[in-house]
């Protein structure tokens, strides 16, 4: 029976191949987690999935009753604001983690403001106060 060699170089050099944990710090410390995109392109698609089969019925529906639309108006409207999101996320990850932690008192307070906002300015609609409108854009 052959001898087997052991694996040559350094431990740290070993150990990024043995450890789970060292990829993940080694993404903390900057570049693109391939397997976190990876699922969330999978729930994305999934959730995606699970609007259109939901919505086609009425889709479909609305677009005989009208004349006007497809069965997929509610699916493409979806499907522009995922990809919309994804190209967000992509930017979003370039983004250094320090100006996330720099940032997150600034982000709370805004929130907080935010959240009172609504008590003061917002819509009430089906008998709950949860949207703002400005000029011609609502958000909740």
């Amino acid at each position: 029976m052959p001898a087997i060699d052991p694996p040559r170089g350094s431990f740290r050099a070993r150990a990024k191949n043995f450890i789970p944990g060292w990829r993940a710090a080694a993404r903390l410390r900057g570049g693109f987690d391939v397997s976190l995109a990876a699922l969330v392109l999978v729930l994305l698609g999934l959730g995606l999935l699970m609007v259109l089969s939901s919505s086609y019925p009425r889709a479909y529906s609305q677009a005989l009753s009208s004349g006007k639309g497809t069965p997929l108006d509610f699916f493409n409207h979806q499907l522009i604001f995922a990809i919309a999101g994804v190209v967000i996320m992509y930017l979003a990850s370039w983004i250094p983690l320090s100006v996330y932690r720099e940032s997150t008192r600034l982000v709370y307070a805004a929130a907080i403001i935010a959240l009172l906002a609504v008590l003061l300015v917002g819509d009430t609609e089906g008998g709950a106060t949860r949207w703002i409108t400005l000029g011609g854009f609502t958000f909740q």
